[in-house]
């Protein structure tokens, strides 16, 4: 299936139901996937993972710092 049409049959519907406001694209999953792995792995495991040559780009530019005001699900 083409990713386009698997963001467009897959992935929205779920994104609409559980009520958030956008359309999730590739880049905001691998960017979530990243954050949210910095509490559970180590940053190589997350490199390895999103197949970064470079650990920077992993912790750089994938990963956020989340604001503690933020709720977790």
């Amino acid at each position: 299936m083409h990713p386009d049409n698997w963001l467009r049959l897959r992935l929205y519907p779920v994104a609409n139901k559980l009520g958030i406001e956008f359309h999730p694209t590739f880049q905001v999953l691998r960017r979530s996937f990243s954050t949210h792995g910095k509490k559970e792995a180590h940053p190589t495991e997350m490199q390895a993972q999103l197949g970064h040559s470079d650990i920077r780009t992993t912790l750089d530019i994938y990963t956020q710092i989340t604001d503690p005001e933020v709720p977790e699900w």
